[in-house]
């Protein structure tokens, strides 16, 4: 995605550095509404290339199980939609429409240390890294293990992401043409594999799928690197983040990256100016999963009591020192459905993380969370 997006944008020429022999994670599978555009934009998709991917148009988030009001959609605007696609399909499609392009050179090679090479600038997107000295934990996220299981059928049944909360963390389940990824995750350190994939069945049950044998467990951290921008090198994907996906906001992270590189390469903007923009992005989008644990769940567990406890403190924190934050949920909670506001002036407010106004508010009401902010509002003030 970034090959494409600079070479769309720029006229420059660009040495492609990729092992071959490191498989691409089929994870990253739902995507939020910045990409379908950055797809559509940088390399003139339509949605007849979306079906070559076995992908299908996201038109919400069907969240179950979780507290408040328990089951609701939460629905994309009527004129934008998100996508469902194969992430391993999507990175051999893009090779293949690109690797011959005049500007890009494509050389086989696993690169150590990005300052080495011999360019004016470098998009390091190496994955998840070997170690985590440069990187501070996102610990607020009670998340480290995922057990996905490919659930085959002859058509989609649905056109929405889910999120089910279940006893153990949340299960997601992305719906492509020829297949249904169920993925659950939870906590390692409290629940062990043997209970996930008992209790996993009966997700399989409620939503008629069919679980085959192809499945896969995975292991992970939720991090962001300490210095993600500078002058010549700038760090994307897991190379520079990781935040659970119960906002399948990863890829949208990543467009968002490859937007502010630019600032400083092609616009000559301080890298610490990026660096600022997208840590409150990290931060925004890390408030928005907060919510969910904030509001618990149908059971009442070691799992959930953890979850909730260190949400509800991160999410204070956040309020506490970022005023973007505070600023879109007094616009959330104290204006009327056209955005009017009646009770604290706010100015200029768009969205926080990857949700507006409208999908803060939304969330929060579904999630029975109102009376628990405006608290936090006030005590902030």
């Amino acid at each position: 995605m970034t090959l494409a997006h600079y070479l769309y944008h720029t006229d420059w020429d660009i040495d492609w550095i990729f092992d071959p022999n490191v498989p691409t994670t089929s994870v990253g599978e739902g995507t939020t509404l910045p990409v379908p555009n950055a797809l559509r934009t940088s390399l003139s998709w339509s949605t007849n290339d979306l079906l070559e991917l076995g992908g299908t148009i996201k038109q919400g988030i069907y969240k179950k199980h979780w507290g408040g009001s328990g089951d609701f959609i939460h629905p994309f605007p009527i004129n934008e939609m998100g996508i469902h696609l194969s992430a391993v399909d999507l990175q051999h499609k893009i090779f293949d429409e690109l690797h011959k392009h005049k500007r890009v050179n494509v050389i086989e090679d696993n690169i150590k240390d990005p300052h080495e090479i011999d360019s004016d600038f470098v998009m390091m997107c190496a994955g998840t890294p070997k170690n985590f000295d440069e990187y501070d934990s996102r610990d607020a996220i009670s998340l480290n293990s995922c057990y996905v299981t490919q659930c085959y059928w002859d058509f989609p049944k649905f056109n929405h992401t889910l999120t089910i909360a279940r006893p153990y963390g949340w299960v997601f389940g992305i719906p492509l043409q020829n297949r249904c990824s169920i993925g659950y995750l939870f906590n390692r350190d409290i629940n062990t594999l043997e209970e996930v994939k008992d209790d996993v069945v009966n997700v399989f049950e409620e939503f008629n799928l069919e679980p085959s044998d192809t499945t896969n467990y995975l292991e992970f951290n939720s991090y962001s690197r300490k210095n993600i921008f500078s002058e010549k090198v700038v760090y994307n994907g897991n190379a520079a983040f990781f935040l659970e996906p119960l906002e399948a906001t990863s890829t949208g992270n990543a467009d968002g990256i490859n937007r502010l590189a630019y600032d400083i390469w092609g616009e000559g903007i301080p890298a610490h100016e990026s660096e600022y923009v997208n840590s409150v992005l990290l931060d925004g989008v890390e408030a928005m999963i907060c919510c969910h644990y904030m509001a618990g769940s149908e059971w009442d567990n070691e799992f959930w009591r953890i979850a909730k406890e260190k949400s509800t403190a991160k999410f204070k924190e956040h309020l506490t020192r970022n005023n973007n934050l505070s600023d879109i949920l007094s616009k959330a909670l104290y204006t009327d459905s056209y955005g009017h506001d009646y009770k604290h002036p706010v100015i200029g407010v768009g969205e926080y993380g990857q949700w507006g106004f409208y999908s803060w508010r939304w969330n929060i009401e579904q999630l029975g969370l109102t009376d628990t902010i405006k608290s936090m509002l006030e005590e902030i003030k």
